[in-house]
C-alpha cells in the first residue's frame, strides 16, 4: 500500500506510512461493530452478504493526480483535496467490509456444527484448521501473484483480480445459503459482558453472600442451548451483580 500511495499517489514518505497504518487500524476495530450486528440484530449470513461487496472497490483512473517522472519527484502533484477524500473513503469502505468478514465468516463456520455431536465436534476442529491454512495461502498468493501482476502489469490489472477473486468467493459462498445452519441473533455478549460491569458497580456496597446458592442463578429453561461456564473465585467483584436485591 505504501509503494501505492508513494509511486501512484505522490504522497510523502509521512502520509503514506500514517494513511497506511490508520488503514490498518480501521481494517482491525471495524470487525467489533460488525460482530455486534450479526450477534444482535442481523445474521452472520446477512451481513457477510450486505457488507462483502462493499469490499469489492474498482480501481478508478481518474481519480489518479497527474503523471510525473520518477527522475523529477519535485514535479509531482501529491493528491489532494475532492481526489484524496474518494481515495481515503474508497479505502475505510474497503475496511467495513473487509471487518464484518472477518467477524462473521469464522462464527458462521463454527455455527454449522453440533458441539453435543462427538463427530462434528471434530469435524468443526479440522474445519478452523483448514480455515486458518486457506487463509494463509490466500496470503501468500497475494504477496507473491499479486504483486508480481501490479509490478508488471500495472496497479489496474492488480486491483481487477482482487476484485474477481472476492466477487468468485463471494458467489461461491452465497450459493451454498440452502444449506448453512443460520442462528438467529440472541443478543451480543458485548453488551451482556457490560450489563454485568455496570450492576456490579451499582451494588459495589453490598456484601457477596456466604453461599454462591444464594445468589441469582439462570433458571434451567433459560440455560437451554447455552453453554453455562461453572462459577470460579477469579473476579468475584463481578458476583455483586447477581446479589439478589430487593427494595
Amino acid at each position: 500500500m505504501v509503494s501505492y500511495l508513494r509511486g501512484t499517489m505522490n504522497m510523502g514518505v509521512a502520509a503514506a506510512a500514517t494513511t497506511s497504518t490508520n488503514f490498518v487500524a480501521a481494517l482491525q476495530m471495524f470487525t467489533i461493530p460488525a460482530a455486534f450486528l450479526a450477534d444482535s440484530y442481523v445474521k452472520r449470513f446477512y451481513t457477510v452478504l450486505i457488507f462483502a461487496p462493499v469490499a469489492i472497490q474498482a480501481h478508478v483512473p481518474s481519480l489518479h493526480p497527474p503523471a510525473c517522472s520518477v527522475n523529477e519527484p519535485h514535479n509531482c502533484e501529491p493528491v489532494h483535496g475532492t481526489n484524496l477524500s474518494l481515495l481515503l473513503l474508497g479505502m475505510y469502505m474497503i475496511c467495513i467490509g473487509e471487518g464484518a468478514i472477518r467477524a462473521c465468516l469464522p462464527a458462521l463456520g463454527g455455527d454449522q456444527f453440533d458441539n453435543a455431536d462427538a463427530v462434528e465436534r471434530r469435524l468443526e476442529s479440522s474445519f478452523f484448521n483448514w480455515s486458518t491454512f486457506f487463509v494463509s495461502m490466500g496470503t501468500f498468493f497475494g504477496l507473491i501473484f499479486v504483486v508480481w501482476l501490479e509490478n508488471n502489469k500495472g496497479w489496474g490489472v492488480g486491483f481487477g483480480v482482487c476484485a474477481a477473486i472476492v466477487l468468485l468467493g463471494l458467489l461461491i459462498w452465497a450459493a451454498g445459503f440452502p444449506f448453512y445452519r443460520n442462528q438467529v441473533p440472541t443478543g451480543s455478549p458485548i453488551t451482556r459482558i457490560m450489563q454485568v460491569i455496570i450492576v456490579a458497580c451499582k451494588k459495589r456496597n453490598l456484601k457477596l453472600p456466604g453461599s454462591p446458592e444464594d445468589l441469582n442463578q439462570m433458571s434451567d429453561d433459560n440455560a437451554k442451548g447455552l453453554e453455562v461456564l461453572h462459577r470460579t473465585e477469579g473476579l468475584q467483584f463481578l458476583d455483586k451483580a447477581a446479589i439478589k436485591f430487593t427494595l
